[in-house]
């Protein structure tokens, strides 16, 4: 099986938060590994029938996957939605990918960072995946909105985001049912399945 290290820069721009920066720091790193795994998982059964899927040995030491998670105002994400996707509105979620990629595509690139050929004992690649923003406001609208807790929004909204670093997105009815299908697949696996009431 393979073995991932996230290494993650948490920032948080707002006071009165109602999730620690330690809740955060646990819950995001556990939902990153089980989005990896998983997505190791499902390109390990799709590439079963892919002969263009490129297989590396692997290493033992683990692949090291970094990115960084803000956590701000409606005012902050507003702009940032406004200068980066032309959308001059608060959302709840933006996530900033350092790769046009697929989904698999990704896991390839990732995978081939872990085999670099450089043999340098100190020598650790380090994949970047890119920048997540969470609306601390909309967060917990949308907690008090869908009644259920800001952690399981908060997970959500996390997950949603570390799912368009790694190449996903929901801009046609497959891709949104695949995405969402993961996304909940992953908050299930993390306990933080929603809650009908």
């Amino acid at each position: 099986m393979l073995k991932f290290e996230l290494v993650k820069q948490i920032n948080c721009y707002q006071k009165n938060k109602p999730l620690t920066k330690k809740w955060w720091e646990t819950n995001v790193h556990k939902l990153g590994l089980i989005a990896l795994q998983t997505q190791i998982e499902l390109l390990t059964k799709a590439s079963e029938e892919d002969q263009d899927f490129v297989r590396f040995p692997l290493n033992e030491k683990p692949m090291i996957v970094s990115f960084s998670l803000s956590i701000v105002s409606d005012e902050r994400i507003q702009e940032l939605n406004s200068q980066y996707r032309g959308i001059d509105k608060a959302t709840d979620v933006l996530s900033f990918s350092l790769h046009d990629a697929s989904p698999a595509e990704l896991i390839q690139a990732i995978l081939a960072s872990q085999n670099s050929n450089c043999k340098a004992p100190e020598f650790d690649p380090e994949f970047e995946l890119g920048d997540i923003f969470i609306s601390l406001p909309r967060l917990e609208a949308q907690a008090a909105e869908y009644n259920h807790s800001i952690e399981r929004e908060a997970a959500f909204l996390f997950t949603h985001g570390f799912l368009h670093l790694l190449g996903y997105d929901h801009v046609n009815v497959k891709q949104e049912s695949e995405m969402f299908n993961l996304q909940d697949r992953i908050l299930n696996m993390a306990d933080f399945s929603r809650k009908i009431s």
